[in-house]
């Protein structure tokens, strides 16, 4: 992401990007709410997605908050990994295929 406009370092552009935040939630919630109230929509429904839109931005304003100015243009690595990394999937992969002890789920038919 690119540094706002208008910030001359990473303390104003933080506080930029609050504010831009803080008016796209405004936004959003005003749309939700209207859209409950107008019939278009379930309300229940419209309901949810404002309370997963102040889920949203209550954690975005967090990260922003918890940022060290020392991440600012910091990437993870996105690899190579060594070649003995593989992510192991379930414990057939260490034991073989016939391990006796794996979970099996079976219908019991209730």
């Amino acid at each position: 992401m690119k540094m706002p406009p208008n910030s001359p370092d990473v303390d104003t552009g933080k506080k930029n990007l609050h504010s831009a935040y803080q008016a796209m939630e405004l936004r959003l919630l005003h749309e939700c709410s209207e859209l409950g109230k107008s019939g278009f929509a379930d309300q229940r429904l419209a309901a949810a997605a404002y309370q997963k839109f102040e889920e949203a931005f209550m954690l975005l304003k967090k990260a922003l908050r918890l940022a060290s100015p020392n991440d600012y243009g910091k990437v993870p690595a996105a690899g190579p990994y060594p070649k003995d990394f593989a992510p192991r999937i379930d414990d057939a992969d260490l034991y073989g295929e016939d391990f006796k002890s794996r979970i099996e789920w079976k219908d019991t038919g209730y």
